[in-house]
């Protein structure tokens, strides 16, 4: 309720100074006020929008017919989708995948979930960073692993970061409010959702790296890891 709460509270405050403005107020003044309603009530929007995505996941309603799923080029759609951040930043992605490896699932669910993980890596790397992401895969699993920059996550953080509204204490989200808190609970549950497993830890170098575990498809899409 708190993560709902502020937002609210704040353009319930700015939308009553605004009422009793009158026309000797500044305009720059006038202006700002409805640029932080604007910011906040865009924020609830991905809020609600998180928390009904979620609520439909857990609890079985939504449903799709499975595909096979090519992981390099959802990867390479994810980095191409994400290139503003890059530009913003001056953080860099690098894709490690010397061949394809194909899933069964839903393309769509599966670029939110890499989308979710990189826009992380992204939030708690410094600026000029490399963040890598590598594609491999072996026997009948593949898996994706995302390093970040960051100071890395906590030991005792490392299961609950996935939890909703949990915020780790990395000290370089900016904390602009582009996270809801909800990206990587709805990351999680699509790779439970597709038999598959996530978990973080830190690398030896620095950084943090999200791991997320698949199984390959089997069968049709055998041929397709070939390429």
């Amino acid at each position: 309720s708190h993560e709902l709460r502020t937002p609210l509270t704040s353009i319930r405050a700015y939308s009553e100074i605004l009422s009793e403005f009158t026309a000797d107020e500044s305009p720059e003044a006038r202006n700002e006020f409805l640029r932080v309603i604007s910011g906040e009530s865009e924020r609830l929007t991905r809020l609600v929008d998180d928390l009904l995505d979620l609520a439909r996941m857990e609890s079985g309603v939504e449903h799709w017919e499975p595909e096979l799923v090519d992981l390099r080029r959802v990867l390479e759609l994810c980095l191409v989708c994400l290139g503003g951040l890059t530009i913003e930043k001056l953080v860099t992605f690098t894709l490690h995948a010397e061949r394809s490896h194909v899933v069964e699932g839903n393309a769509d669910r599966l670029q939110q979930a890499f989308t979710n993980v990189l826009a992380n890596a992204w939030r708690f790397s410094p600026a000029g960073a490399d963040i890598e992401v590598t594609l491999t895969g072996q026997g009948p699993r593949c898996t994706v692993l995302v390093r970040d920059r960051g100071p890395g996550v906590a030991e005792d953080l490392r299961e609950r970061v996935f939890d909703r509204f949990m915020r780790d204490n990395r000290g370089t989200d900016p904390g602009d409010g582009s996270s809801t808190g909800l990206g990587l609970s709805i990351t999680r549950e699509i790779v439970a959702r597709h038999r598959g497993r996530i978990w973080c830890e830190n690398h030896p170098d620095g950084g943090a790296v999200f791991a997320i575990d698949l199984p390959r498809a089997t069968a049709v899409g055998a041929s397709l890891d070939d390429r």
